[in-house]
């Protein structure tokens, strides 16, 4: 646990024995079934300033966990505050053959591009089935 105090920022990171922001991930499958998403990002991922249960990896663990019920699901947060995308290709590169993901993850903002602005400031969608992975 670590206490972030910066300009308007002053909040407590929590990750797990791995360094990963939430909780404990084996870096095996659990079962051979088991879905996993490997989330690879900055603070948006991480998620910077935010309890890890109010994240979209936290989110999307309970969506797709709905979706899937027939499988457990494990989304596996990678995201680090600061990271771009010089810095968040290598640890893909680390972390993929770690966790073998069936999916992963790599959000791209205006702001990993460097322009300086943020889009899509509407609602986030409510995900629901239809649109969930379909895992084979």
């Amino acid at each position: 646990m670590t206490r972030l105090r910066y300009n308007n920022y002053d909040y407590v990171v929590r990750t797990n024995s791995l360094g990963l922001p939430g909780p404990e991930i084996p870096i095996a499958r659990p079962t051979p079934r088991t879905f996993r998403v490997l989330l690879i990002g900055d603070a948006f991922t991480m998620p910077e300033g935010l309890p890890y249960e109010d994240s979209y990896g936290a989110h999307l663990q309970s969506a797709l966990a709905a979706c899937l019920a027939q499988r457990p699901v494990q989304v596996i947060n990678a995201g680090v505050t600061g990271y771009g995308p010089n810095e968040e290709g290598p640890q893909y590169h680390e972390l993929a053959p770690l966790f073998r993901p069936d999916v992963t993850v790599y959000p791209c903002t205006s702001l990993s591009r460097g322009t300086g602005t943020r889009t899509g400031t509407g609602p986030r969608p409510t995900p629901s089935c239809d649109r969930c992975v379909r895992a084979a």
